[in-house]
Parts: C-alpha cells; sequence; structure tokens
C-alpha cells in the first residue's frame, strides 16, 4: 500500500484529530478540523438504522465529486503511471511473440495447412510440375488459386518478401541463400527452415525416349550420386546455408523526415497542454477563492 499512502495521509491525519478530540460519530467536528480544499464538492454521508431489542448498524461514506489540487493531481499521476507499465509489459510481450521461431511447419501438409503465404520462383519448372496430389493441392490453394494472380516471382522478389514478412518460397536452395547473404541481416538469417518440395532425391536427367545410351545415362548419374561427386560440385557451386552468429533485434537509423509524424503529435501535445493549464490558471483565479461547502447527511 506505499503507492498510495500520499493519497490517504490526509484523511488519516483528520481522523487522527478526530479521535484526539474525543468526537463522537454523530456530532459536527470543529471548524479547526477540515478537509483540505483540494476538492470541488465533498459530502459525507452516513446511513444508520438500529432496533430495540437485537442491535444497531451504520455506515459513513466520504462522496467526492471531483478530484483537483494536489491530491487529484497524485491520483492521476499514479494511474498513468499504472497503465503505463502495463502497456510496456503488453509490448515487451508481444514483440517477444513476433521474434520467436515455430518449428510447427516440417512438412508440405503442413504447409498446406498452414496460412503461411506461399511464392515460388518464376522458372517453367515451378509452373508445371505438380503431379504429386499434395504439391498440386499447393499449386491450387497457395500459389495459383482461383480468381487471383498466381503467386510467381523472381529471385529478388521472392527473396526480399521473404525478408519482410512470414513467407515461404519455393526455390533452388544454392542460389536462394546467395541472395539470403546478399539481403539479410545477420539477425535474420536465424530462424530458416527448409522443407524439401521434391522427396525423391534420386539422380535424373533428360534424353531421347528411344535413345540406346539411356540405361548408360541411367547408371553413370546414380554412380556419380553415390560416390558423392554431385554433392561435392553442388558445395563448390552453391552457397551453404547462412550462419546464424547474432541473435535479437537490430537498430536502424531513422532520419528526420520518417521521424516528422511523431514530433508533430509530440508538439501538438504540448501546445495542447500550455492551453490546458492556462484554462486552469484562469478558472482556479475565479472560482479558487469560493469556499467549498461540505454537507453532512444523516440518515
Amino acid at each position: 500500500m506505499g503507492f498510495v499512502s500520499p493519497v490517504i495521509v490526509k484523511a488519516k491525519v483528520i481522523m487522527q484529530k478526530l479521535w484526539l478530540e474525543k468526537i463522537d460519530w454523530d456530532a459536527c467536528p470543529p471548524e479547526e478540523i477540515t478537509i483540505p480544499d483540494d476538492t470541488a464538492a465533498v459530502q459525507l454521508i452516513g446511513f444508520a438504522d438500529a432496533s430495540s431489542s437485537t442491535g444497531y448498524g451504520c455506515c459513513i461514506y466520504l462522496r467526492v465529486v471531483e478530484l483537483t489540487g494536489t491530491l487529484g493531481r497524485v491520483v492521476i499521476f499514479i494511474l498513468f503511471l499504472a497503465f503505463l507499465f502495463l502497456y510496456t509489459a503488453y509490448s515487451a510481450s508481444i514483440v517477444v511473440l513476433l521474434q520467436s521461431s515455430s518449428n510447427q511447419i516440417r512438412t508440405l501438409s503442413d504447409l498446406l495447412q498452414s496460412k503461411l503465404e506461399l511464392g515460388v520462383e518464376d522458372t517453367p519448372y515451378n509452373r508445371f510440375w505438380f503431379f504429386d496430389p499434395i504439391r498440386k493441392a499447393i499449386y491450387e490453394k497457395k500459389i495459383a488459386p482461383k480468381g487471383s494472380t498466381p503467386r510467381f516471382y523472381s529471385m529478388d522478389e521472392g527473396i526480399k518478401l521473404l525478408q519482410n514478412k512470414p513467407f515461404a518460397f519455393n526455390t533452388n536452395l544454392g542460389v536462394g541463400y546467395r541472395f539470403m547473404e546478399k539481403y539479410f541481416h545477420e539477425h535474420e538469417k536465424c530462424g530458416l527452415q527448409e522443407i524439401a518440395f521434391i522427396q525423391d532425391g534420386s539422380a535424373w536427367s533428360s534424353c531421347y525416349k528411344l535413345s540406346p545410351y539411356k540405361e548408360i545415362f541411367k547408371v553413370g548419374l546414380l554412380r556419380i550420386q553415390e560416390h558423392g561427386l554431385a554433392t561435392r560440385v553442388n558445395h563448390l557451386i552453391y552457397v551453404k546455408k547462412p550462419v546464424c552468429a547474432v541473435r535479437g533485434g537490430r537498430f536502424v537509423s531513422v532520419s528526420i523526415v520518417d521521424f516528422y509524424p511523431s514530433l508533430l503529435v509530440l508538439l501538438y501535445g504540448l501546445v495542447l497542454a500550455v492551453v490546458l493549464l492556462g484554462m486552469e490558471i484562469l478558472y482556479h483565479r475565479k472560482y479558487g477563492s469560493k469556499d467549498n461547502s461540505n454537507n453532512i447527511i444523516e440518515g
């Protein structure tokens, strides 16, 4: 209760004086024991009832019509601080929630059922290879739904969308990671997740259907994959997944042009505060000299 002590200490002092004077509950207090002139109107309302044989009871309320002066300012200041702390705690919780990464989307089925927006790299391969049921459903519901523009993007557009909002982008990993190294900040490289769009990892290549070399191509490609030659070439050509070296937020430089709306709101607030202060001073000079009446109602 230490926070409300500046508000209730005056009432405690009045009660102490009443006890020292041994004033009864139904007696009027002397003139020297009065309620400080920090309010516009104060009423002391009492309710009492008694029975000749069973008992009696009473209740007294102090009704304050309007808080002004030091007492009112202290109460308003404490309420303002309380709401400010609540808003700060709520904002911090929202920021932590937004910055936390999620592992709920791990498969193509999870991606299909999620509300995450999906785009694909604009290549002929991505426009026609959707024979699998799940990939076909992804194409019809997320990539090119009826009545909307298909979500085919260039590499630059897709990576920037992935950087600026919750987004999934289907592209070649090696090329995509090269663009991420170019555009992403260090903390934005954390939390990246991969989902294999094609589950079959067997080597393949196109050739003429009736070619006599088809079996030779098949065996040769399988051996290249089994001996790790394809993996080695991919590691030499393509960029690996960016390493998450820094976690946390970033500081962005803000110019005066970006800060102008906030500065304008602050200026308007200062002007309004000065105007209200002047009105309060004029009101106090005009009506402050009048004594406030204290009404005592007994029942």
